[in-house]
């Protein structure tokens, strides 16, 4: 078997990308579409992705790591 690892970056350059992100992973936390919860959620972090980007120069850079298993039968 060979084990290859990966490493690159979600890159955003305005806030209104990552907050789209953010918001579609609400569900996984309970907060479920449709639902005051997951408005007020969304509502906060569009709020909180517009002040990163207002103070901070770049982009919002998300780290990510993966790692390909290959094995052959024999």
């Amino acid at each position: 078997m060979t084990e290859t690892p990966y490493s690159g970056h979600l890159v955003f350059r305005h806030p209104s990308p990552l907050a789209a992100l953010a918001e579609s992973l609400l569900g996984f936390y309970g907060l479920l579409r449709g639902t005051e919860g997951h408005r007020r959620a969304a509502a906060l972090l569009r709020t909180e992705a517009r002040t990163w980007f207002e103070a901070n120069e770049g982009p919002w850079r998300d780290v990510k790591g993966w790692t390909v298993f290959a094995a052959t039968a024999g």
